[in-house]
Order: structure tokens, then sequence, then C-alpha cells
């Protein structure tokens, strides 16, 4: 399981391997004697320039929450602005879409600017979280060790 020792707020920012990798975390987080939330906001196939456009124009997004006190998955929408007020949340999952997860430089491109909005439109502290995504239509065998070396490397 996940061990861990203070309360979790997650608030993922991304397409469906957000939802992919979230799905299982209350499970692993009730192990815990802990209050958590699993915040997921969704829009498929999104990258992260085009979650900086979404933020400036308060694009509507997916919203999926799980915490610890209802027990159970709920859906609404959300932009990124609105979710981020919902709770001071503890950390921030980012990635890229995966067609472009391969790329560091195009990842740099959004990744510190989506950081920095959304930092400047919050007043409480947060870790920023960086989820490595398989890129689609990769046959190197050695890519994925590139990539985490790489996006490591700057981290």
């Amino acid at each position: 399981g996940v061990f861990v020792n203070r309360d979790v707020h997650l608030l993922f920012i991304g397409n469906s391997f957000s939802v992919d990798a979230s799905v299982y975390l209350p499970k692993l987080l009730e192990l815990n004697d802990i209050d958590f939330t699993v915040g997921v906001l969704y829009q498929g196939g999104q990258s992260l320039s085009g979650h900086c456009k979404n933020f400036d124009n308060m694009s509507s997004y997916t919203y999926y929450e799980y915490s610890k006190s209802k027990g159970y998955w709920t859906k609404s929408s959300a932009s990124i602005q609105s979710a981020l007020k919902l709770r001071n949340w503890t950390d921030v999952v980012l990635h890229e879409v995966s067609h472009a997860s391969y790329s560091l430089s195009y990842v740099n491109a959004s990744l510190q600017p989506l950081i920095d909005k959304i930092r400047g439109y919050v007043s409480y502290d947060f870790n920023v979280d960086y989820m490595l995504t398989p890129a689609y239509g990769i046959s190197n065998s050695g890519y994925f060790e590139e990539m985490y070396d790489q996006i490591n490397d700057v981290g």
C-alpha cells in the first residue's frame, strides 16, 4: 500500500491518463489513518499547453472527486480555478498528453507557465507532481528509461 503520515489532497489536471492513474488511489490511501481527497479535472486528449489556454479562458472540465468522508466518487463540472478553490490541495499532479510526452522541450514550453498560473491564483502552498505518461507510437525499447532520466534530471 501507500503509507503516508499527513493528510493528502491531490488534484490531477489532465486527460484520460489522470483518470486511469487515480482510480485506485482512494483504496490505497484508505490504508492510512489520514484525511484525503482525490480530485481529477479531465479533458480527453488535453495537453499542458491546452490547460494553459483553458486556464486563461476558464474552460470547463469534467471533475471527479473521491473524499474519505464520502467514500465514493462524484462527478460534476469545474474550471481549473474553481477546482483550485475547493480546498487547499497538498499536491497538484500534471502530465503531458501522451503523443507529446517524449519531447522534454515540448513539455517544458508549457509546464512552468501552467505551474506559474496556478501558483499565482491560489494563496496556499502545494507540491507540484509530474506524472510520466507513455508516448504512443514509440517502439524504441530504451525510450521510457531515457524519458525518465531526462525528466528526473530537470527535477
